[in-house]
């Protein structure tokens, strides 16, 4: 156990020993889709997510990031039984940050704006739209697999800040968590 847990050392150290220089570009991001049922009664629900990153090292080892976060999810309307409706959500999440990298470890910050609608066909077609700002913090890790491409390992915290926008009323205190799994590309 010993060994293993000394090999693992020095290869995080052996693949931290860089540094990303200005003018290095950042592509990367995650991609989803899940298909999932409320209950044995209702249709499937589809989620389609995109979260691409782009961003470009203004100095070294810190970069300049756009954030972009895309949701598209279809399926029944609440908890009603099938056939009673369903409910179309569209969520994007535009927003400008930035990141610090030491060794193979980063963190970042970022201001977002989100754009919320949904559309439900129920006996009265439902319109609902919201705009909302959120504060995001991250960290991570990348880890090399090939030359210039990185496993990013991180997790991210959203937090709302501010009023609602459009049909929603009130203070935005939402708050999220995330841990994932992406792709980084470097680009020197």
């Amino acid at each position: 156990m010993k060994k293993v847990i000394v090999l693992i050392i020095c290869l995080l150290l052996a693949s931290s020993a860089f540094a990303f220089e200005k003018g290095t570009k950042r592509i990367g991001g995650t991609i989803g889709f899940d298909s999932y049922k409320l209950n044995s009664d209702t249709d499937a629900t589809t989620t389609f997510e995109i979260d691409p990153l782009l961003g470009y090292f203004i100095t070294d080892n810190i970069s300049a990031n756009l954030l972009i976060d895309f949701n598209s999810k279809k399926g029944p309307y609440s908890y009603y039984p099938k056939g009673s409706g369903t409910s179309t959500i569209t969520t994007l999440l535009l927003g400008i940050g930035g990141a610090y990298f030491y060794q193979n470890f980063y963190g970042g910050l970022g201001f977002l704006y989100k754009s919320y609608s949904s559309k439900s066909t129920t006996k009265s077609d439902d319109k609902y739209t919201e705009g909302s700002m959120y504060f995001k913090l991250e960290a991570g890790y990348l880890y090399n697999i090939a030359n210039n491409v990185y496993l990013d390992i991180g997790a991210d915290y959203k937090k709302g800040f501010g009023k609602y926008s459009g049909d929603a009323e009130g203070d935005n205190e939402t708050s999220q968590f995330l841990i994932g799994v992406g792709i980084a590309v470097m680009i020197p």
